[in-house]
């Protein structure tokens, strides 16, 4: 076993999907990158392994599911381990915007539509454990990209000041609150993406701000499928048209 998979030996991961091939593709996926798995098919099967192994890292969670499917999973679980810090991240192939903003409302921590791709996978998982820091691992663009905040009742915009494929840090007049869900519209990645382009984040932290007009906050980028993921890439690697730059070294 590599180093890398020995630091990552002694988290354990739940996998609970009905599909025994993707049960079966996650689990390869994971332990050839030194993590320890758990299998279930249901969130009711999921429930009694989790409440006979507590040190369960985090839950991998297929929403469609039969006896019990991810969502009331998502309802049932905080009631019944009200103290539990383990993470959860779904994986279905329900990506549209609604589906995910339903998860992360219940509480998922985060979102990876299928078909699952392992680079995407094992991003999440190290972002989700911390395993390794995100914002030392991708590329970035460090121009401001005006964006809009499409789930408030009253219009508002924000700044994108930094850009990776996992992350942005924003400024904005808001206080947003920590592992609160937001939606924005970027009307500056268009021509990149082919189409309108709203991405949803969950807010980590507050930054410290050199603005006394501004607060800075860091989000994740929840729910990335590998066309979107990809795009994001390439658009911090190589920058885009319409001037905005990657970070020079």
């Amino acid at each position: 076993m590599n180093a890398e998979a020995l630091e990552h030996s002694k988290k354990k991961i739940l996998i609970v999907d009905d599909s025994d091939n993707i049960r079966l593709f996650v689990k390869s996926i994971l332990e050839r990158n030194g993590y320890e798995t758990i299998l279930a098919k249901n969130g009711a099967e999921a429930l009694r392994l989790f409440n006979s192994s507590r040190d369960i890292s985090l839950i991998l969670l297929d929403v469609m599911m039969p006896y019990m499917d991810g969502f009331e999973f998502l309802r049932q679980f905080p009631k019944t381990f009200p103290n539990s810090t383990t993470k959860i991240c779904m994986m279905t192939a329900k990506g549209a915007a609604k589906e995910v903003k339903r998860a992360v409302n219940l509480g998922a921590h985060d979102y990876i539509v299928k078909l699952i791709d392992r680079d995407i996978l094992i991003s999440k998982v190290e972002t989700l454990l911390e395993d390794k820091k995100v914002d030392e691992k991708f590329s970035s663009i460090t121009t401001e990209i005006d964006a809009q905040v499409t789930d408030l009742p009253i219009e508002h915009q924000i700044k994108i000041i930094e850009l990776t494929e996992a992350q942005a840090i924003v400024k904005t007049k808001l206080q947003l609150k920590e592992k609160s869900n937001l939606t924005l519209r970027i009307p500056a990645l268009d021509n990149a993406f082919g189409k309108e382009v709203e991405l949803c984040f969950r807010v980590v932290s507050e930054q410290k701000s050199e603005d006394p007009d501004f607060l800075v906050f860091k989000l994740n980028i929840l729910g990335l499928d590998e066309t979107t993921q990809s795009c994001l890439r390439e658009i911090t690697i190589k920058g885009l048209p319409f001037g905005i730059e990657p970070e020079s070294d």
